[in-house]
């Protein structure tokens, strides 16, 4: 398993965030109390305090921690593996697991909204069609095994 840093410009990162979902400077300005003026100098920054980039991906409802470092935890019998993103919303992360939240696989999308949806879609469909790939390389293996191993017939 390795870990690999990657160099960001957090406050582009931010700035992409708040485009993404249609919320103006004013608006980021009001969800994380500064004033409006403060907002220009945290897109223009390439890093952060930790504290305000917590705030802030609060407010923005994305990970921003998550862009800095990406680990690698393939193996060489590993699959890849999905990890659904992390909620940030003070309800997600104080409600109990219950089990009519464990019977419902899709209760999280009421409370989603409908971009983090759409990618969380785009991200299980592209789970899928790697997990297809892999079938399709681990069945051509099998048989051309099959055909090193399988006597030959030679007449």
């Amino acid at each position: 398993m390795s870990v690999t840093i990657q160099p960001i410009h957090i406050g582009e990162a931010i700035d992409n965030r708040r485009q993404a979902l249609g919320i103006n400077k004013s608006e980021l300005a009001r969800r994380i109390n500064v004033p409006q003026q403060h907002i220009n100098r945290i897109l223009s920054n390439s890093s952060m305090d930790t504290e305000k980039l917590a705030k802030i991906s609060e407010a923005l409802e994305f990970n921003f921690f998550d862009l800095f470092a990406s680990v690698d935890r393939r193996t060489e019998a590993s699959t890849p593996t999905f990890i659904p993103p992390t909620p940030l919303s003070e309800k997600a992360t104080s409600e109990k697991v219950t089990t009519e939240t464990l019977s419902s696989p899709t209760s999280h999308f009421e409370t989603t909204s409908p971009t983090m949806k759409d990618l969380t879609i785009q991200m299980l469909q592209e789970k899928n069609r790697m997990l297809e790939e892999l079938i399709e390389s681990k069945n051509r293996i099998i048989d051309l095994l099959e055909e090193k191993l399988s006597p030959r017939h030679e007449g």
